[in-house]
């Protein structure tokens, strides 16, 4: 059999009829109107991040280190390279030299081990903490959630009280 222009054309037009035939309940499962709202409202969150991250760390009161050498970065500084190191999702040897190939635009030279370094620091951890707290009332939801990333709240007490 010969596949010419007028068999493909007649053929094609054969698939969409019966394409139509058998899918026309189904309606477009695709939300873009849904993820593109929701696009957008992250996007703007990620613009105000660094107002975020500024509210959260000025309500720590720090005290001033008397002795050893001065810190490197100040604390929203390093809870800012925090947040970047987890965005950028690498271990904290490909984070260094990602941070020192833009180190012109981010103005932080710091090594891996500095990276390492701001996973244990209690000040960091408050500060994520309040970001946190801050966050979670910016968007209207109640403080009696678990910030275990499930998303699910988790209460005990409600749940021995449905079942005696």
């Amino acid at each position: 059999m010969k596949l010419t222009v007028k068999s493909t054309k007649e053929l094609l037009q054969v698939l969409d009829e019966t394409k139509e035939a058998l899918f026309k309940d189904r309606q477009c499962i695709y939300p873009y109107t849904e993820w593109e709202h929701k696009r957008a409202q992250i996007k703007e969150r990620l613009h105000r991040l660094p107002e975020y991250v500024h509210q959260a760390v000025e309500v720590i009161n720090i005290e001033e280190q008397k002795m050893g050498r001065p810190p490197k970065l100040d604390l929203e500084k390093k809870v800012n390279l925090f947040i970047l190191v987890r965005f950028l999702n690498k271990s904290n040897r490909l984070a260094e030299e990602s941070l020192q190939y833009f180190q012109p635009l981010f103005g932080v030279d710091v090594s891996y081990k500095y990276i390492e370094r701001l996973y244990g620091d209690p000040e960091v951890k408050l500060a994520i903490h309040n970001l946190f707290v801050l966050l979670l009332k910016e968007e209207g939801v109640s403080g009696d959630l678990a910030g275990d990333g499930t998303g699910y709240s988790v209460s005990v007490e409600n749940h021995y009280r449905t079942n005696p």
